[in-house]
């Protein structure tokens, strides 16, 4: 069996079973990847886009497992609008199998982004918003995160992409599949617990903000949403009854502040968030 194959079943395994729910279904797993044109190519040491994805749905599962996901479809839909808007804008407006948001039933405050497209934010944070300008400024964010990889460059950086290819080449002859899955998802959970529980550097966070003005302006939203989303955010912080996950994961809103305060003015765009009150109040 080739390592890539071993590889993928590894990870389809832990990531919901994408491509095989028992050892039978190997002919059409390894026609699967044939067809996906799948090259497992470690020579320059970076994922490839269909690996950010998978990676990403198997950290997406572990955030679902802590997270319940929100049952308002018309309300998902509008999100994904919004996201749908500041991609095709952007400089990438496809990736190997699109952006998609969900919402996290939490009155958290808090927003995710996995490798590969997947975003979340919460409840709480969408209700933080004062109109759609500022839910798309976090939706920028978090795209920017996505678009910068700054995901995959955390699992690059874990190294836990050679340790697979190590465990896929010695399943070859073993397929002690049971312990692969479990390097597997150790791996998983480190990328987790740096997502959750430290999130992304500082410098990583201030870039994203950076990108995602440039989202916004492309878009067709204001820029300063951005401003007005971390000021509310700064109001808040201090409030006792406030479930603010952000501290946790992200930079202060006053660093966030500068950073953003310093590049705004930059994008000349013409305020016309009141055109879209109407159906930003309806779908909340």
């Amino acid at each position: 069996m080739k390592k890539i194959n071993v590889f993928f079943i590894v990870l389809g395994g832990l990531a919901l079973s994408l491509f095989i729910t028992c050892a039978s279904s190997k002919e059409k797993t390894d026609e699967g990847l044939q067809n996906l044109g799948i090259d497992f190519d470690r020579q320059n040491g970076e994922i490839t886009p269909e690996e950010e994805y998978y990676i990403g749905r198997a950290v997406a599962a572990n955030i679902t497992a802590k997270y319940a996901i929100l049952d308002n479809p018309g309300l998902t839909g509008y999100v994904n609008k919004i996201c749908g808007a500041l991609t095709i804008n952007s400089e990438k407006p496809e990736i190997f199998n699109g952006y998609h948001v969900r919402i996290l039933d939490s009155d958290e405050i808090n927003a995710f982004a996995t490798s590969g497209g997947h975003i979340f934010i919460t409840k709480g944070f969408l209700g933080a918003t004062a109109s759609e300008d500022g839910l798309a400024a976090v939706i920028a964010h978090e795209v920017a995160h996505i678009q910068l990889r700054h995901a995959a460059k955390q699992i690059e950086d874990l190294r836990f992409v050679q340790q697979l290819s190590d465990v896929a080449g010695k399943a070859a002859d073993a397929l002690n599949i049971e312990q692969d899955t479990k390097v597997f998802a150790d791996s998983v959970n480190s990328v987790v617990d740096k997502l959750m529980t430290n999130g992304y550097s500082q410098s990583q966070e201030l870039e994203a903000d950076s990108m995602a003005l440039a989202l916004l302006a492309g878009a067709g939203y204001t820029p300063s949403a951005l401003v007005e989303v971390l000021n509310t955010l700064k109001s808040q912080q201090s409030s006792a009854q406030l479930d603010l996950g952000l501290e946790k994961t992200h930079p202060s809103p006053d660093i966030r502040l500068a950073n953003v305060n310093a590049k705004v003015g930059a994008y000349s765009v013409e305020d016309t968030r009141s055109y879209r009150t109407a159906r930003y109040q309806t779908s909340k």
